[in-house]
């Protein structure tokens, strides 16, 4: 989603020109990798079974790695290539003083001056928040030397405003990290996707977990949520991509390492060949939810053939819906189980066959039906898109209808100023919004700037730390606004922009939200490139009421709740707007 606010921007700045590093210095720090072929990258470093020294020699490796990486002047400005660092390292991992060569590894950087980081606005210490945790510095558990090591390392220096070096392109302060214009979600740069990993290549394999891990260690905003504790990820892990010698378990590996995050917005949105030909591509023109325990189709596109409202999915090509739910769920990350078995009922009619053998129970019978697939997977297969984006609905009622996945450019615009006297309007969220509504429409709903949420945005001053920022507000107190009563409509499809916006908009005095738990995950998109061609992304920002209170992997919770249960699907009846349509046109005293 796409959010502004004008008291807070994060800008990083250092003095002067970029820090220059000593031809003596590098000539021990590799500045580029050494091509094997035109793609391909071997790190050197091949292990099948490490003992447990070498695992905890390589769970401290990440750290440390992760945090020169982050944190070390000489790396921000460029210095070297921190992949081809860390493939020196691993072969010492073997050896009993592993500590004292990090320790080393540490201290042969150039010496630089701390970068200076400014603020738009100083904040204090009660804007601000850590979730970085240093308790494996302890000497008794890493060693004097390198604890000492470390902290030669200097940090990064805030400064107020007038002691800024204007002008400065932040764009080019960290050679790995730097933050989106006016929003603050990072942005990863530099990183090398490496898109074939060689089989025996055991290095390749662990950068790519300590990549991910220190990405989500130092910058995702929502790291205190994780099911599993994000410290116990990298142990977890390591013996795990160090077994997935051939790519489609390494892949696999790696699908269930971003699905540690619990965020919707994760997933494998780029897939290296091998996933590609696992997962299916084509899919039957139906889409099945899950309800009671069932996967039950709930809504048909154009080109079905076969299936009807209401089957209950029984098996798909003699594989069965308990089966399918369990092999499919580690490829469908999510932040709260409703997005989790959206995904998966996206994929269960899936196939890279043309058509699929399915097997349902149509009301109390069971049947056998061959449906043709279509691709490509993510298509829409049922007509919304041809939807309007505003019409009338409710007969004589003067309700208003606002699918927001079909509105045109301008289109809030034009038609709510003659549309204010209606009786009522529905504002359909069940979809991604084909346009950023919230201050278009909600200028025409809320009478004054009301706050309706705030954000946390990573930090440079410290990586690991985030602020809060001011709170964002909806409504400029410029015009008339719509004083009937508003119904918002959200469901497990209600993703991101969608749950913000519903946000904003449930600030109208007569607001109600009616629908379901939606998929909980909202903060603008951080895209992450990995080794092997692995494309992924987080929400690279928090977002939460103005009270604190968090909407991550809770979504946002319905006034009402209205779930579209059996019955209704069954009868191809919307359960959701008809609670929508009966609250509207219920009497209310209190109506102006």
């Amino acid at each position: 989603m796409n959010i502004r606010w004008s008291s807070f921007v994060l800008i990083l700045l250092i003095a002067g020109c970029e820090p220059s590093v000593p031809d003596a210095a590098r000539q021990s720090i590799t500045t580029r990798p050494a091509a094997i072929g035109s793609d391909s990258v071997h790190s050197g470093f091949a292990a099948t079974r490490p003992d447990q020294r070498t695992l905890a020699n390589l769970e401290l490796l990440g750290r440390v790695w992760g945090y020169v990486k982050y944190y070390h002047p000489a790396v921000a400005g460029g210095c070297c290539d921190l992949d081809q660092e860390l493939f020196k390292l691993l072969p010492l991992s073997r050896q009993d003083s592993f500590a004292k060569h990090l320790a080393d590894w540490v201290k042969s950087f150039p010496e630089l001056e701390p970068i200076l980081v400014g603020n738009v606005a100083v904040l204090d210490d009660g804007q601000k928040y850590s979730t970085y945790d240093r308790s494996w510095w302890a000497p008794e558990i890493i060693g004097t030397e390198l604890v000492e090591s470390l902290k030669s390392i200097p940090l990064p220096i805030e400064v107020e405003e007038a002691n800024r070096v204007l002008g400065a392109d932040d764009e080019n302060l960290h050679h790995y990290i730097s933050f989106a214009p006016r929003v603050g979600n990072p942005i990863f740069k530099n990183e090398y996707p490496y898109p074939e990993i060689a089989a025996d290549d055991s290095g390749m394999r662990i950068l790519t977990l300590f990549r991910y891990w220190n990405m989500i260690e130092y910058f995702f905003p929502y790291k205190d949520l994780t099911d599993l504790p994000w410290s116990e990820v990298l142990p977890t892990y390591i013996p795990l991509v160090i077994a997935a010698e051939e790519p489609l378990e390494f892949q696999k590996v790696i699908y269930r390492l971003i699905g540690e995050v619990n965020d919707s917005h994760a997933g494998m949105w780029f897939k290296p060949k091998e996933m590609q030909d696992f997962l299916p591509l084509l899919r039957v023109c139906a889409l099945p939810v899950y309800r009671d325990g069932k996967m039950v189709i709930a809504k048909l596109g154009e080109k079905n053939d076969s299936l009807d409202l209401g089957d209950v999915i029984l098996a798909v090509d003699d594989r069965t819906t308990e089966e399918l739910i369990e092999h499919y769920r580690p490829f469908c990350p999510g932040s709260n189980e409703t997005a989790i078995y959206r995904d998966i009922g996206l994929l269960l009619l899936g196939s890279n066959q043309d058509s699929v053998t399915v097997k349902v129970d149509r009301q109390g019978r069971v049947l056998d039906l061959k449906c043709s697939t279509h691709g490509p997977m993510w298509g829409n297969w049922f007509g919304d898109d041809r939807r309007a984006g505003f019409e009338y609905i409710g007969g004589q009622d003067s309700i208003g209808y606002i699918y927001a996945a079909s509105l045109n450019k301008g289109e809030i615009d034009r038609v709510m100023p003659e549309n204010l006297n209606l009786k009522g309007l529905v504002v359909d969220l069940r979809n991604y919004p084909s346009r950023f509504i919230v201050f278009s429409l909600g200028k025409y709903l809320v009478p004054q700037p009301e706050p309706f949420a705030k954000f946390t945005v990573g930090s440079m001053v410290r990586p690991g730390d985030f602020y809060w920022t001011d709170p964002v507000k909806v409504g400029d107190g410029n015009r008339p606004v719509f004083k009937g009563k508003v119904v918002i409509l959200v469901d497990g499809f209600t993703q991101s922009q969608p749950e913000y916006t519903a946000m904003a908009l449930r600030k109208h005095f007569r607001s109600t939200v009616v629908g379901s738990t939606t998929a909980g995950a909202d903060g603008n998109v951080s895209q992450i490139i990995l080794p092997g061609g692995i494309g992924t992304s987080i929400s690279g920002i928090g977002v939460f009421y103005p009270d604190g209170s968090p909407t991550q992997r809770i979504g946002i919770v319905p006034d009402i709740e209205v779930v579209q249960d059996f019955a209704a699907i069954q009868a191809g009846r919307d359960a959701q707007l008809d609670m929508a349509l009966e609250i509207i046109r219920e009497n209310d005293p209190g109506a102006l």
